[in-house]
């Protein structure tokens, strides 16, 4: 998490996103941006799969989201691109080029993230309980138990 100029960006590397998790842990740290780094190979079906995950993360945690993805061919493995921004509602707002070098110019709107989380308790309301109950049982299934 780094603070810039008044405004908490939580940092995911790639993959992070495709778990709840992570996102969720920058959420409930404040975050008012999420910056998600990432070297995606192409293979059919992978620019469905962040879209997803980027507008779930966003949706779920109420939160604006930015990919930004490398883009272009090295050492024989093509890259996606298609960096994008998603609303703290989970749309896609922008998106760059597929395969080649590309840039977004966009303002991110982190007003929405605060009127939308004024009708939303999922942030609010953490069951801390719930929690350890099911980090207990992952403990407990990788201990040969569950």
């Amino acid at each position: 998490m780094f603070d810039i100029g008044g405004i908490k960006i939580g940092i995911l590397i790639c993959e992070d996103v495709w778990f709840p998790e992570p996102s969720r842990a920058m959420a409930l740290r404040g975050a008012d941006l999420l910056v998600v780094l990432g070297a995606s190979p192409f293979e059919r079906g992978k620019k469905e799969i962040w879209e997803d995950f980027m507008t779930q993360r966003a949706r779920d945690n109420i939160i604006p989201a930015l990919f930004c993805d490398q883009a272009g061919c090295q050492d024989g493995v093509t890259y996606l691109g298609y960096s994008m921004y998603v609303s703290a509602r989970g749309d896609i707002v922008k998106s760059a080029k597929l395969f080649e070098e590309d840039y977004l110019l966009c303002e991110v709107d982190l007003e929405e993230a605060k009127r939308l989380r004024r009708r939303d308790t999922r942030l609010r309301e953490l069951h801390i309980e719930i929690l350890e109950e099911l980090l207990n049982a992952y403990k407990e299934m990788e201990n040969g138990r569950g």
